[in-house]
């Protein structure tokens, strides 16, 4: 028998689909015919499939909307979904992904140069704090090894006589350079300089050329929108822009219309229609990416690779160590695994092991957020996009309010950031924000 449902929304949530057998419905609503099948395998994946490892480690797929916990096989590990299917190749979604969060960068670094012996004073901002000062002397000379070490050691006497624990100073062999760390770096407004000392950010930057992408409204902003339902949501209580005309980005709030705005305005309501596509016209125009945080194509996997990688040396390791993560969000993904049941393990030549996931590009984090429809209003599991329904089906979801870290940087201070607001942004290394694991596999 054919069941018949009016509309998708009451076929999703309806309670009469068999969690054992396979079942054919029809919805009446234009989505016509629909297979319910239980924990469907597919070989070639789309959007919203389920992805686990089976008994002998390898990658398999289930069929979106079909997942049953119950019946699906105790000898496999569900380890996420996939999230966007981009030239051959699925991104899956980390099955715990919205649960890994760590600051882009653990500390700042600078590298220290001068060319003569001298003194002067030493003016420290940490955070967000007034400077402090000390008097330094020093003899080492940073055109020798030597003079390097010597300089290094003058400066971190100083921090340890005055019991400074924000500020540490040490030689790097593998860079062959004094470095100059701010290890408590939990704020913006942090500074260092010295008369006689030249001060350079070592922070391995990948600037991008222009801070601005061009929305598909034709204007350029550094405050692009990556998903439209969420700056909707945001900017309908918190836009202030009064002029009657079309939306210059996302943020500040003076860029875009409020809802109430919007609703009162003859132009912009005779043009748009409703409020959503309005705040649509903020996404980056297709396929334009080549300026802005877009500029950068699919380079997640490697970036995570090498910045992950690197290390710094820890107040506490031990001469010439180095045991801390410099970039962490990164290094966090990169040893990333998902949990799987008790007894199972995963060996090093499996798919989903450490060392295999990366942190998104600005452009990739993009293409799997953008139509997704989890904004804070949303609260029915049926109603969800494809790639959160399943989310959900395995026991997560993606919050559109959260910020997420991209690879991506815009300077030496400054990565791309998604902002809960729903807007792209650039700002400081030091927020906790959600670091995504992506596996990415050729189909």
């Amino acid at each position: 028998m054919i069941k018949k449902y009016p509309n998708i929304a009451d076929y999703n949530s309806a309670s009469d689909r068999s969690t054992s057998e396979s079942e054919v419905a029809l919805v009446n609503d234009g989505t016509g015919i629909k297979i319910h099948g239980v924990n469907v395998q597919v070989t070639e994946p789309q959007k919203g499939d389920i992805a686990y490892l089976d008994a002998a480690r390898e990658l398999k797929y289930i069929l979106h909307d079909t997942y049953n916990a119950i019946t699906f096989d105790p000898n496999s590990d569900v380890i996420g979904v996939v999230g966007e299917v981009i030239d051959g190749y699925a991104d899956i979604i980390a099955l715990d992904a919205y649960n890994i969060s760590a600051k882009y960068a653990d500390v700042y670094q600078w590298k220290v140069t001068n060319s003569a012996a001298g003194s002067g004073t030493l003016s420290l901002k940490h955070n967000a704090d007034d400077a402090i000062t000390y008097e330094l002397t020093w003899t080492g000379v940073t055109a020798t090894e030597e003079g390097k070490q010597a300089l290094a050691q003058e400066i971190q006497l100083v921090l340890t006589n005055n019991a400074n624990a924000n500020w540490s100073c040490y030689y790097d062999a593998d860079e062959e350079a004094v470095i100059m760390q701010l290890d408590n770096y939990t704020t913006a407004g942090f500074a260092v300089s010295c008369t006689g000392l030249t001060f350079t950010a070592f922070m391995d930057e990948v600037p991008v050329d222009s801070g601005t992408t061009k929305m598909r409204n034709g204007k350029f902003s550094s405050y692009p929108s990556w998903n439209h339902l969420r700056t909707a949501e945001w900017a309908g209580t918190n836009g202030t822009m009064t002029d009657d005309s079309e939306p210059t980005g996302a943020y500040p709030d003076t860029a875009i219309m409020s809802r109430a705005t919007f609703d009162a305005s003859i132009n912009m309501k005779g043009k748009y229609g409703t409020y959503e596509e309005y705040c649509k016209a903020t996404l980056p125009m297709y396929p334009r990416f080549d300026k802005g945080p877009l500029k950068y194509h699919f380079v997640g996997a490697e970036y995570t690779k090498e910045y992950g990688a690197i290390k710094y040396h820890k107040r506490d390791d031990a001469p010439g160590a180095k045991t801390g993560d410099k970039y962490k969000a990164m290094a966090r993904v990169l040893s990333y695994q998902p949990t799987v049941k008790a007894g199972h393990s995963l060996p090093a030549y499996c798919i989903a092991s450490a060392g295999n996931w990366h942190m998104a590009d600005a452009l990739e984090l993009h293409m799997l957020l953008k139509d997704m429809n989890t904004t804070s209003a949303n609260t029915t599991v049926a109603n969800y996009d494809v790639v959160n329904r399943n989310l959900a089906a395995i026991g997560t979801r993606i919050h559109l309010a959260a910020d997420f870290w991209s690879v991506v940087r815009i300077s030496a201070a400054y990565a791309w950031n998604f902002v809960g607001y729903g807007m792209f942004h650039d700002y400081y290394f030091y927020p906790s924000y959600r670091a995504l694991p992506l596996l990415t596999v050729k189909i």
